[in-house]
């Protein structure tokens, strides 16, 4: 099987980019999620991430991205083990190394200790709603630097861009860490302003948001509930995941992705089959696009992105997940009979069980209604004294898309402009 097979398989999708080193392709990261910063090599069996660094052939794309083992990637791929074994260097993940597991720890405790007296930061992450207990678990490297390989017990590596030895960054940042059972499966910095805005020197000015320490696992964060909590939140960014955590930790345990393009491991999917799931994604088509990839249902924020805009609004992250459970208990309810109603072509349309009905209609199910409050009706202003929701009801969540000439008679309706008919849960035509 191809590299190319494998990375599309898993919805990423590639156009070709160059016809260097047998030809080039390039698209979104599935690690990082960086959107155009990640190169594959068809001919070479390679890929590489510009922005978080992650790199490797099939096998290694299987082991990171699908938590395969050696052998089981092989089975995958259809190839034989090299000696009965993984050949050396890809025996374990990086972060299973002593070597790395030392620098590591190193590494957070020097940057934890950093963030207690770096104002600055400290101050960014109050901002998000972070109190000192809860930023505590965070640390923050207060200078770029460049470190041997070696010293992370990762082998010696090219870098395809200067041809010179590649180095494990790490810029300057918050650094957050996935930890289980005493080791540190995943490190990833948040890089500072002002790093960010130097990034974009070798990145065609889009810049980089965030980069992987170089052998980190595949782990997302996983914060478990306090008191028995066993309904899931699920969030994109780990910073968001402390936040909803920490507000309301006693009510669920929090899963951070790291980007939309992240999923829970084949063990996380187990734990969670058959549990209340909130998915908290980000307010936008890529939270929508994710959403149709994973169990659960969409909870996005009543208003702003996500849980830190929401926040900064004056929003309440307790209130709004006590609401996502109490309606996803809701719509598990029993209800009664299908029933058929008219749409606003005058259609019958037919509703089905087990959904919530829209509070402003009665016996619409509607799957834009959050908290009691329709979103489409609240959020826009010029939009708020719409008499129907212009969607086509009934389909699933992340599947509705606009009634196109119902948009049309509510916009000349109102005389709004088209382009604030951007609909809520419509990824398909977003603006």
């Amino acid at each position: 099987m191809l590299i190319t097979e494998i990375i599309q398989r898993d919805g990423i999708p590639l156009k070709r980019e160059a016809g260097t080193n047998g030809g080039e392709l390039a698209g979104p990261c599935p690690f990082c999620g960086g959107k155009d910063r990640f190169r594959v090599w068809p001919e070479k069996g390679r890929y590489w991430c510009r922005q978080c660094g992650a790199r490797g052939d099939a096998i290694q794309y299987l082991r990171d991205r699908q938590g395969m083992t050696y052998r089981d990637a092989c089975t995958a791929l259809g190839v034989e083990p090299k000696n009965g074994r993984s050949p050396a260097g890809q025996e374990e993940p990086g972060w299973l190394s002593v070597e790395w597991q030392t620098a590591a720890w190193a590494l957070l405790k020097e940057t934890r200790l950093s963030l207690q007296w770096y104002e600055p930061a400290k101050n960014y992450l109050k901002g998000r709603g972070l109190n000192d207990e809860t930023i505590s678990m965070l640390g923050y490297n207060p200078t770029s630097a460049h470190m041997e390989r070696a010293a992370w017990g990762l082998p010696d590596e090219t870098n395809p861009r200067t041809g010179q030895p590649q180095k494990v960054w790490i810029p300057r940042g918050i650094l957050i860490s996935v930890i289980d059972e005493g080791l540190v499966h995943r490190l990833r910095v948040r890089l500072s302003p002002d790093e960010f805005e130097r990034s974009k020197e070798w990145t065609n000015g889009k810049g980089i948001k965030y980069a992987e320490i170089p052998g980190s696992g595949p782990d997302s964060l996983l914060l478990p509930g306090r008191d028995g909590a066993e309904a899931w939140a699920v969030v994109e960014s780990e910073l968001d995941a402390y936040l909803v955590h920490q507000e309301a930790g006693d009510l669920v345990n929090v899963l951070g992705l790291g980007s939309t393009t992240g999923k829970p491991t084949a063990q996380m999917l187990k734990v969670m089959a058959g549990k209340r799931v909130l998915l908290c994604l980000d307010h936008d088509a890529a939270g929508w696009k994710a959403v149709e990839k994973l169990p659960g249902e969409y909870w996005p924020t009543p208003s702003g992105k996500d849980p830190a805009d929401y926040f900064q609004a004056g929003g309440d992250i307790r209130s709004w997940i006590e609401a996502g459970l109490r309606e996803n208990v809701a719509s598990e309810a029993p209800q009664e009979a299908t029933k058929t109603v008219p749409d606003d072509r005058g259609e019958d349309i037919a509703t089905s069980k087990g959904l919530n009905p829209l509070s402003c209609q009665g016996i619409i199910p509607c799957y834009h209604l959050r908290g009691g409050q329709c979103f489409y009706k609240s959020n826009w202003g010029p939009i708020a004294e719409l008499d129907r929701c212009p969607m086509v009801y009934g389909l699933g969540h992340g599947e509705a898309h606009p009634d196109l000439e119902a948009l049309e008679r509510q916009r000349t309706k109102h005389g709004l402009d088209p382009e604030l008919m951007w609909i809520y849960g419509g990824a398909k035509y977003d603006h």
